[in-house]
């Protein structure tokens, strides 16, 4: 308690930033998923559709492939990509729009989830969302970040680019 009170103001603002984004997200998730199945749309459909959501964003994309009306809006997706996200987490916490533990839903697209022990708003998500769908591959990376560093390094790792590639075997 006595560290906590001498650093209670970085450690607010740090809790600010993240619950601020959840929020937001919670109060506009629809709007959220609404333009991202617009940029799907959009997508050139002679090469691979891959869908990729870092940190919320991936909790947006989750959100989005397992909603039961999804698959009636004709979007082709061959791959859904997440990394640093919170999705498995906040499904054992009941928190996912369509998903539960108790609940039905599934995954009908493959999953590839990145996730770096140094990052602390990764989350594995194999065994959790096992019986949700088939196709969850978890892929651990390793930035050698601190954290927070270490959430937003997944984007200079070429290690993810080349395991995407190669779950769509191209390369």
């Amino acid at each position: 308690t006595d560290v906590a009170i001498r650093r209670r103001v970085p450690l607010t603002d740090a809790a600010s930033d993240f619950s601020r984004s959840i929020i937001y997200y919670l109060r506009r998730g629809a709007e959220a998923r609404t333009a991202v199945t617009h940029a799907l749309r959009m997508a050139n459909q002679d090469a691979p559709v891959i869908l990729f959501g870092h940190s919320l964003g991936g909790v947006a994309a989750v959100d989005l492939v397992s909603d039961p009306g999804w698959k009636a809006e004709g979007v082709r997706l061959d791959l859904l990509v997440t990394a640093g996200s919170q999705s498995p987490w906040l499904y054992l916490l009941g928190g996912l729009a369509h998903l539960a533990p108790d609940g039905a839903g599934t995954l009908p697209v493959p999953w590839l989830n990145f996730w770096d022990e140094r990052d602390l708003l990764s989350f594995c998500g194999e065994r959790v969302f096992a019986g949700r769908g088939d196709r969850i591959i978890d892929q651990e990376v390793q930035s050698g970040e601190p954290f927070p560093g270490s959430h937003s390094a997944y984007f200079a790792n070429p290690d993810v680019f080349r395991a995407i590639g190669t779950r769509l075997n191209l390369g």
